[in-house]
């Protein structure tokens, strides 16, 4: 059937128009309608054309750009982090030294091939006074990581080039590591760590002549005022490492002996006593039994007069202990017993007295170590002609290096002696005499001239023995007179060794000597 036209249709252009509801409505609104607001409402949730908005369409191509959705079958990728990237070494780093770095990864499970490996970076920071520099030291190490969740790598620099650096004078030098996974763009870095720069320097303190007794290791009263030098220098530069070195230039010395007067002026400086009451004790190995001259040669020190050297209790020896034991003052408290012998108490005591003389001990940080060393090596500045036996006291700066293990060996101290800056002579020359007849019986109370380059006069004790320290080096005459009458005359050279009998000189002579 065909169609027909619908007759409301007004869009139909070949039927007539029709007019609309609205426009043959004769009806008007009303006063009372709030027309303003009807046309706010419609206006309700439109964008206001005068705020900022945000496209994010840039942003969200840029994301996936960088990080595009995985094609089909592609693994998703592991997650990762680096964390706490720090030096091995505790401040301050040591340039001569290996540098080595470490950093923490953790990652969630096994990790794929192409993200098994981190690399290390170090930085040299450069700080001077006008300006800052950071330069990044050698190539970058990397590092291949373990099939590990949680996992530790590290790498080791060599930057001793950079002791020759070309700086100004107070510069600093800081380094600074870093780690990175250059593929996920991760980094860890730690802060600048400060450094010990420059080469090693030693400066040199060179003790020889009559430090101590004839066979024996104990530091006598007339080596404290060269001691003093060198702790002086060492609370000047406290951060300096101190090594003892005992030295000879005989082959037939003995090496033991050596040892323990090294070990003994070790002691001393670091005021351990206990290391002193030991060779005291029946322990003592060797001939090196340290008895009551020891003790005779305190009490005179300490300003207590007239005590005997003989090594034997006599009467103005055991009037010195006491005098010292009415005056001592214990660290525990309490007081001492005067009874003029040399007990335990008092033998602490008066090790305390002697120990604490002003200027005699290092300080609590210092670096102390001892070797004792009979080689021929050449040195720049050789010791003086007769010096058989010597302590070297070597302050090094900013480090130890190279470093002995054990014992010292003779390659190792040769390169000390190539880093010496300076080296100070301390010697102290004396003369020790024990006056016999020719039935080898003491001679006491002989008035000893002795003339050379000093003239000195002394009396001997009642066991025949005469001393005489401070001497110089020289060519010296020993006359021994009785009352007014002169027995005897005799030429020695100071400094030696050398042995005199005859009736009335000594049948056993030691002389040493001491410059400063």
């Amino acid at each position: 059937m065909p169609a027909f036209p619908d007759p409301l249709d007004n869009a139909n252009p070949f039927l007539p128009k029709r007019p609309m509801l609205m426009d043959i409505s004769r009806a008007k609104p009303s006063g009372e309608v709030n027309w303003d607001a009807i046309v706010a409402s419609t206006q309700r949730g439109k964008v206001d054309q005068t705020k900022k908005v945000y496209d994010t369409t840039k942003y969200l191509a840029q994301t996936r750009e960088e990080d595009p959705w995985p094609e089909d079958g592609t693994a998703v990728e592991v997650p990762m982090t680096l964390s706490n990237c720090r030096f091995k070494e505790p401040a301050p780093l040591d340039l001569i030294e290996p540098i080595t770095v470490l950093c923490d990864v953790k990652s969630d499970a096994s990790l794929p091939d192409s993200d098994c490996s981190v690399e290390f970076r170090l930085f040299a920071i450069f700080r001077e006074n006008q300006k800052d520099n950071e330069e990044p030291q050698g190539q970058p190490i990397v590092v291949r990581l373990n099939a590990s969740t949680s996992q530790t790598p590290e790498a080791t620099f060599y930057v001793s080039d950079l002791l020759n650096a070309q700086t100004e004078p107070g510069a600093e030098i800081f380094l600074r590591a870093e780690a990175r996974h250059v593929r996920k763009q991760l980094k860890a870095q730690n802060k600048p760590f400060p450094t010990i720069a420059g080469p090693t320097s030693i400066h040199r303190f060179r003790l020889s002549g009559r430090l101590f007794d004839p066979g024996r290791s104990f530091l006598l009263p007339e080596a404290i005022p060269l001691v003093q030098k060198v702790t002086a220098y060492h609370r000047e530069h406290p951060q300096d490492a101190l090594i003892l070195v005992g030295r000879s230039s005989e082959q037939k010395t003995d090496l033991d002996l050596l040892e323990s007067r090294v070990k003994s002026l070790e002691a001393f400086l670091s005021n351990r006593t206990d290391v002193w009451m030991d060779a005291f004790g029946p322990g003592r190995k060797g001939k090196d039994q340290w008895s009551l001259r020891e003790w005779q040669l305190i009490l005179k020190s300490l300003g207590f007069k007239d005590p005997s050297l003989s090594g034997r209790m006599e009467e103005t020896t055991s009037r010195a202990i006491q005098s010292f034991q009415k005056s001592a003052e214990p660290k525990e408290g309490g007081k001492l017993s005067p009874s003029g012998k040399m007990d335990a108490p008092t033998a602490k005591e008066l090790l305390r007295a002697y120990f604490g003389q002003e200027g005699t001990t290092v300080g609590k940080s210092a670096k102390l170590d001892q070797f004792t060393l009979q080689a021929s090596i050449p040195d720049s500045k050789p010791v003086m002609a007769g010096t058989e036996e010597w302590i070297e006291c070597m302050f090094f700066s900013p480090r130890v290096a190279p470093k002995a293990k054990g014992t010292l060996e003779r390659s190792v101290y040769a390169k000390w002696l190539e880093s010496v800056a300076g080296t100070v002579e301390l010697e102290t020359l004396g003369l020790n005499v024990q006056m016999l007849d020719g039935d080898h019986r003491a001679l006491p109370n002989r008035k000893v001239v002795l003339k050379g380059p000093k003239e000195v006069e002394t009396i001997s004790d009642p066991q025949g023995w005469i001393g005489f320290v401070g001497l110089e080096r020289g060519t010296y005459k020993m006359e021994v007179w009785r009352d007014s009458v002169r027995e005897s005359i005799i030429s020695m050279e100071v400094p030696s060794r050398s042995t005199v009998a005859t009736k009335v000189l000594p049948a056993r002579s030691h002389t040493e000597g001491t410059k400063q």
